[in-house]
């Protein structure tokens, strides 16, 4: 990232008193259960528990927890042994969740009132396009809500820009059969005959208003690992025509791991209502490029917190990164929900600060630049995510 936090070196830092800390091995029995499987796999030293209203749950890994202990007296960052300057944006991180404060002109200061101090004189990012201008008013619509909840916020911004469910389109599709007789997916199996399924049927899962397929050529297609999502975002009306041309070009897409669409209404007014799963980002890029000549002239819906391929009718996202700690209880499993929980968490912390340094939503975009999202495209930095994500040249 292009982030001068060298001066970051200078000045004081210690851990701050709106977290009291737990370690892992302090947690109770119920706490242990919620986090199963994040100690060994993420190295989750332990949880902060917020003192002060506003802020929410935070876990950390044992890099972060040992920064914190070293910083428990103000201490200039070289002298707790930061072993890198790439440690500073762990640092600023801390820095703008409230974890840690930093020394500024006689007063300690963090969360968005030390926002100044680390992106220094930075312009704010420039809007280009309509799909990122869509993801900044849906960032403004969560930055006006007075929700105190980190999840209900993350929720209400996830499911920006669903329509709202008519009475017309409750009469004509008032069930899952209704749906899959208006997606014409009786046409769609006959045409994707090829796809294989280890349950013996196309339409693999039902569960959680889905409809999918796998798209494997074979039953030993490598699973796991990391899945590119390329978001198809028709209007309703102009869905069926969308799956049927996904359809007839599934068969010349060998990286396509698999589909999935809305089962219900619901699912279907949701931006989001339509995803294709990859394995690299050039299998994407390839798919990509054909639908949005296939698909030309569609009217589309949109979804925020995706980068644009196509205008606002295709645009994409990636599995999240695995390196750092997860809360389970926030629900994390998707590209969009791991971006509104992090939008969310930072527009409670802006509500924290004392000085008007800052609006929420500004406030929220640095925070997410510094997990690796430009706040501009919202496609990931290649060079902060995993590399093994982020193709070359992308």
């Amino acid at each position: 990232m292009d982030l001068p936090l060298r001066h970051l070196l200078s000045a004081r830092f210690r851990a701050s008193t709106r977290y009291g800390w737990t370690p892992y091995a302090d947690l109770g029995d119920a706490e242990r259960g919620l986090l199963t499987g994040l100690h060994e796999g993420t190295g989750l030293a332990g949880l902060l528990t917020p003192a002060a209203t506003g802020l929410s749950i935070k876990g950390l890994d044992a890099e972060s927890a040992r920064l914190r202990a070293a910083l428990a007296e103000p201490t200039l960052l070289v002298d707790s042994r930061l072993e890198s300057l790439d440690e500073l944006v762990p640092v600023a991180r801390l820095l703008l969740d409230g974890v840690l404060e930093m020394e500024h002109e006689g007063r300690f200061v963090s969360g968005a009132d030390a926002f100044p101090l680390v992106f220094a004189d930075r312009e704010p990012p420039e809007c280009t396009g309509a799909l990122a201008r869509l993801s900044l008013d849906a960032l403004d619509y969560g930055a006006s809500l007075r929700l105190d909840d980190p999840i209900a916020l993350s929720w209400r911004l996830y499911r920006y820009n669903t329509l709202p469910d008519s009475p017309e389109w409750r009469r004509r599709l008032p069930d899952r059969q209704a749906v899959a007789a208006y997606l014409g997916l009786d046409r769609f199996d006959a045409r994707a005959g090829l796809l294989q399924s280890s349950a013996g049927d196309h339409r693999l899962s039902t569960q959680k208003g889905w409809l999918s397929w796998d798209l494997r050529r074979n039953a030993t297609a490598r699973k796991g690992g990391t899945l590119w999502k390329l978001y198809v975002s028709p209007r309703v009306e102009a869905l069926p025509d969308a799956l049927q041309a996904i359809a007839a070009l599934v068969p010349e897409l060998p990286g396509a791991v698999s589909l999935k669409v809305g089962a219900t209404l619901p699912g279907l007014l949701r931006p989001d209502k339509c995803v294709l799963y990859f394995r690299t980002r050039d299998q994407l890029d390839i798919a990509a490029e054909r639908l949005a000549a296939d698909l030309n002239g569609l009217p589309a819906h949109g979804v925020p917190f995706t980068a644009e391929a196509s205008g606002t009718l295709l645009s994409w996202g990636v599995d999240p990164p695995e390196d750092r700690p997860i809360l389970r209880w926030l629900g994390v499993e998707s590209w969009r929900l791991w971006i509104t929980n992090q939008l969310a968490a930072a527009l409670l912390t802006a509500r924290t600060a004392e000085l008007d340094s800052v609006t929420p939503a500004r406030f929220a975009l640095g925070r997410l630049s510094l997990e690796g999202v430009d706040p501009v495209t919202w496609a990931p930095h290649h060079d902060v995510w995993p590399a093994e994500q982020i193709p070359a040249g992308h």
